[in-house]
């Protein structure tokens, strides 16, 4: 098989990288969607990766 024509190695649609973070739960709040948090601004494609720009929920978020 063409690795070209992997399904796996395509890059996704802005769209399907969204839907993926609407599934991606804070892990705190495991109810709670990054998207539903309001946090997520931006997505970037950078050759063969994903860039997610993200507003911390405080200035002294741990996960920054």
């Amino acid at each position: 098989m063409n690795a070209a024509a992997s399904p796996a190695l395509q890059r996704p649609e802005p769209a399907q990288v969204w839907d993926w973070l609407s599934e991606l739960t804070d892990p705190e709040i495991p109810v709670v969607t990054l998207r539903d948090m309001g946090i997520v601004r931006e997505v970037f494609h950078h050759e063969e990766a994903l860039e997610v720009i993200i507003t911390p929920t405080y200035s002294g978020c741990p996960a920054m």
